[in-house]
């Protein structure tokens, strides 16, 4: 199969979104998964764990129908607007991982589940600016006693704790045969049981040794409990989130402590560097507040000090914290930082190169004075609330 539309994922992918709800991947937009009959298919209220239950959903059919044909299916626009901005996309690094499942893509026909994507649900110890109610329990916590809060998330609030009523041996053990990668995120993933639950269950059945994990955590709690059962895994990859450097990062991801995560961090390269099969990396979000006061740029050569690989997620919504929503000359003057330091990138080449290329080609926000004011509005909500000052961290917003 040689469409350049095509992404392996709706084939192989069974993904799991923090209340329940199936969905093509983490990465598709307004991708609630519908049944045949219009009703959202949520993991709870289903009878069976097959292939056909997983992959044979409406949307499944649609999105597979939508790719044979060449066509650019706009619940896969975050995908698209990265590679043409020249960002390499997440469903271009998804095909080069499986190469020969691409390969025998030949019709709509699913290939079995080879990956799953749990999001563990909602418990979490930070409260990030790009973060929601559901993917957060200190978020959900904070709109419960301060009600105003709740009108910076623009979307739904509710939320089931679904790791609680669906067993993950369950859920797993029928497609061990062709499983070959977990990737968890939530919340935080390493603070929730089921987590624990199903490492635990994959080295009882003799699992772990074919299957690779992967991670998203903010590394506020990385134990060695888990680097010792991670030792027994085909490999591990732990992608932590770390927006910016010092204040920076605190005020985004709050009440995360700069001198606490950049500690974890060194512990945690000393603990795995003669381990083969555990990899650790960074991945930052590109928003406005990371590109400005050169918070990203920081990060970028603090890895470079550390030796960490990076992996540049732009942000997309709430769409007042796109990286283009600022003043323009602010715009034009941290992205010529980013361009200054590129000379000293050795490691991470690429996502210097991603990044201004991103950069580059998405400016369209740069005179919306009405999504800058809404961006100032919000931050200065929750920074009421939070007892923060975007004007000391980001003193362009004065601008605004």
């Amino acid at each position: 199969m040689q469409n350049n539309t095509v992404c392996v994922y709706p084939w192989i992918l069974l993904s799991v979104g923090s209340n329940g709800g199936l969905r093509p991947c983490c990465n598709a937009l307004h991708a609630d998964i519908e049944s045949e009959k219009g009703v959202r298919a949520n993991i709870t209220e289903m009878k069976d764990y097959t292939l056909d239950s997983f992959l044979n959903t409406h949307t499944h059919k649609e999105l597979r129908e939508s790719m044979l044909v060449g066509e650019r299916h706009p619940m896969c626009g975050r995908c698209w607007k990265m590679e043409d901005s020249g960002m390499k996309s997440f469903r271009e690094s998804i095909n080069q991982r499986y190469p020969e499942l691409r390969e025998r893509i030949h019709d709509e026909t699913p290939l079995g589940i080879h990956r799953i994507e749990f999001d563990l649900g909602k418990k979490c110890n930070l409260r990030c600016r790009m973060c929601a109610p559901f993917s957060s329990s200190l978020i959900g916590k904070e709109t419960q006693k301060h009600p105003e809060s709740r009108s910076y998330y623009e979307m739904d609030y509710d939320s089931t704790e679904w790791v609680d009523a669906v067993s993950m041996r369950d859920v797993v053990s029928p497609h061990l045969d062709t499983l070959q990668e977990i990737y968890m995120i939530g919340g935080e993933p390493l603070i929730i049981d089921a987590h624990e639950e199903l490492l635990t269950y994959l080295l009882e059945t003799g699992s772990a040794s074919k299957i690779k994990l992967v991670y998203n955590t903010n590394g506020i709690f990385l134990g060695k409990k888990f680097i010792d059962m991670w030792k027994k895994f085909r490999f591990v990859q732990l992608n932590v989130s770390i927006d910016g450097v010092g204040k920076q990062y605190e005020y985004i991801r709050n009440p995360a402590k700069w001198e606490t995560i950049e500690s974890n961090m060194k512990l945690l390269m000393a603990e795995i560097k003669d381990l083969r099969n555990i990899e650790c990396g960074v991945t930052p979000t590109l928003q406005n507040l990371t590109i400005s006061n050169n918070s990203l740029r920081d990060l970028f050569l603090w890895c470079e000090d550390l030796g960490l690989s990076m992996g540049v997620i732009p942000v997309n919504r709430p769409d007042f914290l796109q990286a283009d929503v600022m003043p323009e000359e602010i715009y034009e003057y941290y992205l010529q930082e980013f361009k200054n330091i590129k000379p000293q990138i050795k490691i991470n080449v690429v996502e210097i190169n991603n990044t201004i290329n991103y950069l580059e080609s998405n400016k369209s926000n740069l005179h919306n004075s009405d999504l800058q004011k809404k961006f100032v509005q919000k931050q200065l909500l929750l920074d009421k609330i939070r007892n923060q000052d975007v004007f000391e961290t980001h003193p362009w917003a004065k601008q605004i």
